[in-house]
This record gives C-alpha cells, structure tokens and sequence, in this order.
C-alpha cells in the first residue's frame, strides 16, 4: 500500500477535527455518519485516493467506535496510537485547540508512517467484549447511585 496522505484526527463526542498533512487542509466534521460522510467529500474534494490514505487518531474508546466502523466499511486505513506517545515526540508546545491537535497528530502519523500498523477490524464478539468492558469501566468509575 503507497500511502500519499496521512490525516490526523482529533476526536471529540460530537465532532472530529481533520488535517492532512500533506495538503495542509483542515476540516471539522460531527462524530456521527452525516459527518464522516462529509469526510468522504472532503477528500474527493481534495482529489485525495481513499487507496493512498491513512487517518491517524488517538484511542479514544467510544468516541471513536462508529467512525472506525465507518472506516472499515470503505476501506480506508487507520491507525490508532497512543496520546502519550504523540505527546512525548512534540516535546513542550504551546497552544492547544482540536485543530491543533489534529495537526499535530498528522505531523506524528507523518514521521512515524513506516512504523505505523493498520488497524484490522476486530470480530463482532471481541468488539462487543470491549464495549461491555468500557461500559463497566464507567459505571464503576461513577459508583453506586
């Protein structure tokens, strides 16, 4: 797989901050279908080959659930990495906005984009697992009502 373009992806509840490195684009979508379909015009609109392009995010558990799921469904690559990590190999920076931080997502996924493994969509009963373990995870967190 040539990969041309790497996307950063700042993800939120509600919306999802793209850039791509290379072309030096931003857009802001919602974290729901209507937006990740506006993705899918973003990059045509960019004349971006879906086959050359991987979108960098952090984990971010629920957040990201559907919007991984939608790209699965069209075939495009993604890679999930650690906050941390990015983090660490920016060193210290000032600013901080969620186009900022899809940026620099971008720049990392850019530097490190031999190293980076696609993800591979997990089987139903492994994803559901990790949905019921995260929902666990929030309920105790909570405590009892």
């Amino acid at each position: 797989m040539k990969l041309q373009h790497i996307i950063g992806a700042d993800l939120s509840k509600k919306s999802i901050d793209l850039v791509c490195h290379l072309l030096n684009t931003h857009i802001q979508i919602e974290n729901s279908i209507a937006g990740f379909k506006d993705l899918l015009q973003w990059l045509r609109r960019q004349k971006v080959n879906l086959s050359e392009v991987m979108i960098v995010m952090e984990h971010t558990g629920l957040y990201s659930y559907c919007f991984e799921k939608f790209l699965h469904q069209h075939q495009i690559a993604f890679c999930q990495v650690n906050a941390l990590a990015i983090k660490r190999s920016m060193g210290l920076v000032r600013g901080k906005t969620d186009k900022i931080d899809a940026a620099r997502i971008a720049a990392y996924g850019y530097e490190k984009k031999d190293k980076l493994a696609i993800d591979v969509p997990a089987s139903d009963a492994l994803k559901r697992l990790q949905m019921l373990h995260s929902t666990r995870e929030r309920l105790v967190k909570q405590g009892p009502q």
